[in-house]
Parts: structure tokens; C-alpha cells; sequence
């Protein structure tokens, strides 16, 4: 079955500690309800740097940055979309490419991708989103 990349721009509306905890029971009701679509749930990102085709490098990750990124599968494109149209995410400024998968030879020499087929979905981590304005005094994220 084709794999797609969902990416990740922008972030959800949370603004206090509470809505943040309802984001991530949200969140982690919607990616327990994708099954054995979800390949690889991904991870959350923060502030990201451009590296230029000319080497030089640009602060804030461009025009619309990356915020995280989640791997699933689908029958095709049309069922990828519908798989995504119930994400927590896009409350807000919150939107989702989503990308199929070429199917390259990305590994080289054999290499195993970090998320081993034999790690099951429970055991990895789940994406968050990294709400700078939203946190307290300590840098403990708001969920």
C-alpha cells in the first residue's frame, strides 16, 4: 500500500495549559484511531534554520516551517486526504501537506530506517507541538 508523508505547518489554537491537554488527548485519539494506518507517528519540531543551495544560512525554517511530521499509509492519495481531514492540528493556523511516498531506495548499504519494522506504533513516541508563547516560567512545554 502507498506511504505518504504527512507534513506538518503552523500549530493548533492553545493558548493555556488546559487547552493543551485537551490538544494531546485529541491528538493522541486521533493517531490511535488511524490503526495500522499510522507507519511511523513522527515527531513534533521546533525552530528551524534553511540551509541555502549557496551554503548560507536563514533563521525561521522559510515561509511556512515545518512543525512535525507523521508517516501513514493509504490506499491512495484521496483516502491519505480523508485520513487527515480529522487531525487535531488543523485547529488554528494548522495545516497538513501530505506527500506520497516515491518509493526511492533511500537506505543506502542496507540501512534500517530509525523506526524498525519491529517497534510497534505504542512504543514510539508521539508528535507534539512546541507552542513557544504558551509556557510558564519553566520550559516545560504546556501539555
Amino acid at each position: 500500500m502507498p506511504k505518504f508523508v504527512l507534513a506538518y505547518h503552523g500549530h493548533p489554537d492553545v493558548n493555556t495549559r488546559e487547552e493543551g491537554a485537551k490538544m494531546m488527548a485529541a491528538w493522541k485519539a486521533w493517531m490511535a484511531g488511524l490503526g495500522t494506518a499510522a507507519l511511523d507517528p513522527g515527531l513534533a519540531v521546533g525552530p528551524s534554520k534553511t540551509v541555502l543551495s549557496d551554503g548560507a544560512v536563514a533563521e525561521g525554517g522559510g515561509a511556512n516551517p515545518l512543525s512535525g511530521y507523521t508517516v501513514i499509509e493509504a490506499k491512495d492519495m484521496d483516502a491519505a486526504i480523508e485520513l487527515v481531514r480529522g487531525c487535531p492540528h488543523l485547529s488554528g493556523s494548522g495545516t497538513i501537506e501530505v506527500a506520497p511516498d516515491l518509493e526511492l531506495d533511500m537506505s543506502g548499504a542496507g540501512a534500517l530506517p530509525w523506526f524498525a519494522a519491529s517497534k510497534s506504533v505504542s512504543e514510539r513516541p508521539l508528535p507534539g507541538f512546541l507552542v513557544p508563547d504558551c509556557r510558564e516560567t519553566s520550559n516545560d512545554p504546556i501539555w
